[in-house]
């Protein structure tokens, strides 16, 4: 919001704010004011219009996230407010998740997914042009042996396609994806199966703004082989596959085309030493209370279901009597 009342100042004090000559280029710039002015209104003022007690714990929560990170600017705020699931809005520094979430453990390492998204956005340069890098020449080295081997042109279209679509969104939500894995550990690759089995209508589904459910699962599981030797990991691959045999699910014959895994593998690799070098920490349990506290979680809740309700309601009030909130 300074931002934005910055810009305002500095129009109004433009010389040329009365200058008949210049009023089209000053309607364009009210114009892109008055769309700042829209998305503080739906965001933060928003959401800090109706803060309550269980936004000021997830923001706690959120705070605790991002200095088990080692995510360095001020923590966003975390308002339960969202009508979806989990989303960011990195230029307001605002994360919004479902209403009930403060009451709940199994979802929260989505929050280390949507800190990424603030990573990204305040270090893509650093962080997202070498795997665009690494993309374009991917692709641009099998769209030539393509091309050699006599493939049609609408195949060959198909090849740039899904270029096109991983320098997009695609790059961004694997990255967000791989940082949520790096930081969070197996405790997130436990949330994404949950939430694919929850909300995903199409597994193997393409679309232009994020991967297909069952690329992001295997990106995932790359990245946890990465950084643990975690034996959790043939069992969420076992879990994954499990939940392709009940919804009947089957890999479509151009799947592997959209989504190398000699890509992926490549791409986590990368990712996971860029992360290190910029000063963000993997998970390693025991060095991260959140991070922990969300691995016991899933243990917890995989291996006794039916009393996991009471030990949750027990540790989150740990939690918020540890963050002075009772």
């Amino acid at each position: 919001m300074s931002q934005g009342r910055a810009r305002i100042e500095s129009v109004l004090t433009d010389p040329d704010i009365g200058k008949p000559d210049f009023a089209k280029n000053l309607y364009h710039t009210f114009k892109r004011l008055s769309e700042l002015a829209q998305v503080v209104e739906e965001g933060p003022l928003f959401a800090l219009s109706r803060f309550r007690l269980e936004d000021r714990f997830l923001t706690r929560v959120v705070g605790a996230v991002c200095q088990e990170s080692g995510f360095s600017d001020p923590s966003p705020i975390c308002a339960a407010m969202s009508s979806q699931y989990y989303f960011s809005m990195p230029s307001m520094d605002l994360i919004l998740v479902p209403h009930g979430e403060a009451t709940h453990l199994l979802a929260w390492a989505d929050l280390y997914h949507e800190l990424g998204h603030f990573i990204l956005a305040r270090d893509a340069v650093r962080l997202l042009q070498p795997l665009r890098r690494r993309v374009s020449k991917y692709f641009a080295s099998t769209v030539h042996d393509a091309s050699r081997q006599g493939w049609t042109a609408k195949a060959i279209e198909e090849l740039n396609t899904y270029r096109g679509l991983w320098l997009g969104d695609w790059i961004l939500e694997f990255a967000c994806d791989w940082f949520a894995t790096f930081a969070a550990g197996s405790s997130f690759a436990w949330a994404n199966l949950r939430l694919c089995a929850r909300m995903s209508t199409d597994l193997f589904g393409i679309s232009s703004s994020h991967p297909a459910d069952a690329a992001r699962t295997q990106a995932i599981i790359e990245m946890l082989k990465l950084i643990s030797g975690d034996p959790s990991t043939h069992q969420i691959e076992s879990q994954w596959q499990e939940l392709l045999g009940t919804v009947g699910a089957k890999e479509p014959q151009n799947f592997r085309i959209a989504y190398p895994l000699a890509l992926i593998r490549e791409l986590a690799a990368e990712v996971g030493q860029l992360f290190r070098s910029a000063g963000f920490h993997s998970y390693n349990p025991g060095s991260k209370p959140i991070g922990d506290l969300l691995a016991e979680a899933w243990n917890y809740f995989r291996s006794d279901p039916s009393s996991f309700p009471a030990w949750e309601h027990a540790k989150l009030h740990q939690l918020r009597k540890a963050f002075k909130l009772i």
